[in-house]
């Protein structure tokens, strides 16, 4: 049995239902090439962030960063959810912010339309993302159907 990947570029800010349309369009591209698992990029939920900060960083500069840092998103909210569903029977991987209580993480999930099949938080951060997000402390893996 082989197996179809697909590797999705394309550009993601903050809109979240332009971000949906989007996924939902490359959702249907793969699915028409047969593809069995799509990759997205990162950030691609939500946009990324609007500035590495730290450094000689103003306090306004700080402040304008979290102001605009983008939405934290929880596993189980609707969000994912609602990618889950157009996922259907592909399995689609995607980086976003990942909220966990008052902290924020640059995150991975790999979904279908079943649901979570496991997320992974990026351990190794650049020292300006660290200024906005935290650090994963698990290396994982996703059990998958292949």
């Amino acid at each position: 049995m082989s197996t179809t990947i697909s590797v999705a570029a394309a550009e993601f800010g903050r809109d979240m239902d332009e971000g949906y349309r989007t996924i939902g369009a490359l959702i249907s591209e793969a699915a028409e090439k047969g593809s069995d698992l799509l990759v997205l990029p990162e950030a691609c939920l939500g946009g990324y962030l609007p500035s590495l900060g730290g450094g000689d960083e103003s306090p306004q500069a700080r402040r304008r960063r979290l102001e605009n840092l983008p939405p934290a998103l929880e596993l189980d909210g609707p969000e994912l959810a609602k990618v889950a569903a157009m996922a259907g029977d592909m399995t689609v991987t995607l980086g976003f912010c990942e909220a966990d209580g008052e902290n924020r993480y640059n995150a991975a999930v790999t979904l279908t339309g079943d649901g979570i099949l496991g997320s992974y938080r990026k351990l190794l951060l650049c020292q300006a993302a660290a200024c906005s997000v935290g650090a994963g402390c698990v290396w994982a893996s996703v059990v998958s159907r292949w």
